[in-house]
């Protein structure tokens, strides 16, 4: 029987997790305030994970955040290494209410599986005692993809196989980093 995914996992879930070659961790954190979650991810987030800008998922049009298009959404989700058959976990650090934003836009324009950190980074930090790393700027999948994107109609081995690699990438790098005692989530 297959797994069930969403719509929250637990902290102690994505850890077991991370890694895999279908999942992808998104940084999804956004304030009105003060605060860019652009520096916020730079200074810390979740191993492999990439940060999305709310903003590259925001239609035109009135009010604050309108629906994107789907094309918008979906250019946003390449960049970020997502395709029709990765697993998405996002978080923010306020509550899952920006996070859950993410959740709701995947699930609106047909992805079938996206769920929302329980508990955020808090969680993560907290409840599992795991490491929690810093950034490189060209980490940011708000940057153009070196890798081609493609149509989720299309099945290419080579991309599973590139983001196969950065997932094992991360992977090792967090084990690296909490064997040298890497910084928590404050």
């Amino acid at each position: 029987m297959a797994e069930s995914f969403g719509p929250l996992v637990s902290a102690e879930w994505l850890h077991e997790h991370l890694g895999e070659p279908d999942l992808r961790v998104i940084d999804f954190r956004w304030y009105l305030l003060s605060k860019q979650g652009r520096d916020e991810y730079l200074a810390g987030h979740i191993p492999g994970a990439v940060f999305v800008e709310l903003d590259d998922v925001t239609g035109q049009g009135g009010g604050r955040h309108p629906l994107p298009t789907g094309a918008q959404l979906e250019g946003a989700m390449r960049r970020a290494g997502v395709d029709r058959d990765t697993r998405v976990v996002v978080y923010d650090d306020v509550g899952g209410s920006v996070a859950a934003r993410l959740w709701f836009l995947l699930r609106w324009f047909g992805h079938g599986a996206q769920a929302v950190l329980d508990g955020g980074p808090q969680a993560w930090a907290g409840r599992t005692r795991h490491c929690w790393t810093r950034a490189r700027a060209s980490a940011i999948a708000a940057k153009p993809s070196r890798s081609t994107p493609r149509p989720a109609t299309s099945r290419v081995p080579a991309a599973r196989r590139s983001r196969a690699t950065c997932a094992r990438t991360a992977a090792s790098s967090h084990r690296r980093s909490c064997a040298r005692g890497s910084t928590s989530l404050g």
